[in-house]
Order: C-alpha cells, then sequence, then structure tokens
C-alpha cells in the first residue's frame, strides 16, 4: 500500500517485552508514574489493529484490555506481526464472544457474507491495560494507526468509533466531517445494530457490506 508508511508492527518482538523500539521510552515513563490500573503492559502480545486494510467497515476502539486469566488468544502474536493471515479480522474469524456480540446483527442480516473479511479495527493505543487512561501520551507507533484511518476516511469507508469519540476526532480531525462517520448510541452495549447505530448508520454498514460485496464479483479472477 504505497499510500501508507511503514507498518512498524512487523518488527514486534517474538518475545516479552512486546514493545515496539520506537515506542520504549515512552510507555517506561508512562508506566513510572501511573497508577497500576491504567499502567500499560508489554508482557502480553498489542493489538494494533486486525482485519483487511481495505475494509468497507472500520471499527476505532481506545486500547485493548488485560485477560483476568492471563491467557490470549493463540496466534495472536503472528497475526500483529505479519507472521500469521492477515486479511481476515483476527478475532472475528476466531468466534471472539465481544467481537462476535459486535458484529451479530450484521452476520444477521447477510449471512452469505465473511464479516471477518469486511471489517477492519484500528486501536487509538496497542497495548494494553485494565483501564484506559493513556489518553495525552503520544507513541510513534500511533502514526501508523493515524495512517489507516485517514486512508480510510479517502477511500470512502463506513467509520464507527466505538470507544474514544474524543481521541479520536482530536488525533484525526477529518474524522469529524467524514460523511460515512457512523455514530453509536451506547458505546457500552458493543453492538453494531440498528438499535445502536445513530439515524440510517446501520443500513449504510450494510450498504458498505453490499457494495464491497459486488465489487469483489464484477472484478476478474
Amino acid at each position: 500500500m504505497d499510500d501508507l508508511p511503514a507498518n512498524p508492527w512487523l518488527r514486534l518482538p517474538r518475545v516479552a517485552p512486546y514493545v515496539l523500539d520506537e515506542d520504549r521510552l515512552a510507555v517506561e515513563v508512562f508506566n513510572a508514574d501511573a497508577p497500576a490500573h491504567v499502567r500499560l503492559h508489554v508482557d502480553t502480545c498489542p493489538e494494533p489493529f486486525f482485519g483487511d486494510p481495505d475494509a468497507p467497515i472500520v471499527v476505532l476502539l481506545l486500547n485493548p484490555g488485560v485477560s483476568e486469566d492471563g491467557r490470549y488468544d493463540d496466534g495472536l502474536r503472528a497475526t500483529v506481526s505479519g507472521d500469521g493471515p492477515t486479511q481476515r479480522h483476527f478475532y472475528i474469524g476466531s468466534d471472539n464472544r465481544w467481537w462476535r456480540k459486535l458484529v451479530s446483527a450484521l452476520a444477521r442480516e447477510r449471512p452469505g457474507v465473511d464479516v471477518a473479511r469486511r471489517v477492519l479495527s484500528v486501536e487509538f493505543i496497542a497495548y494494553r491495560s485494565r483501564s484506559f487512561g493513556c489518553g495525552q501520551l503520544r507513541l510513534p507507533s500511533q502514526d501508523y494507526a493515524f495512517a489507516l484511518v485517514r486512508r480510510a476516511i479517502r477511500r470512502g469507508a463506513a467509520v464507527v468509533i466505538v470507544r474514544g469519540e474524543r481521541h479520536w476526532i482530536g488525533a484525526v480531525p477529518e474524522l469529524h466531517g467524514h460523511a460515512q462517520r457512523v455514530s453509536i448510541v451506547n458505546p457500552q452495549s458493543a453492538a453494531l445494530s440498528a438499535r445502536n447505530l445513530a439515524g440510517d448508520g446501520f443500513a449504510r454498514l450494510l450498504a458498505a457490506l453490499d457494495h464491497a460485496e459486488e465489487s469483489e464479483r464484477a472484478t476478474p479472477a
């Protein structure tokens, strides 16, 4: 993708601490003074983005949480670092409970669509914490996340800010006037449904799926 900078996550270390070299100092300084519940965890794999960068639906989040049992999905690090499949959304494809709830209404309305291929999710901060408290932190790796979002805007993708609207619009002001930005009614319910998306938001997500399917069928093999 010549309109994107180099993906820094291809250089993610294979063993802990899982932190990019360019992020290391800022993360260490932040963690030195941060309360335990907002401290960034680098002993487990970060989650910068999942899915096809050309996906018609883009979901924006704040940062991944910390598993209470300390267990994470097999293959996560390989996917993040580019060693595993990247065109299907990792968590939707693995039937993760939280993601299943988020996209279940789309899957019901379009049972013939592989939704995991049609959703890109991007985290504001890739590193995990128990609670989000790093909104003022700026990491070099965020440049790639913001570039993914700006590219999504340019290509007319439907963008849903599920978490952190203020932070996202502050970092990517183009989101404010994006014609295909879909507003969520209750971020805590975590569902892309007709009831939880403002106005005709759900219809626009379905239209984005339909357009992607039609475009793919029209493209010669």
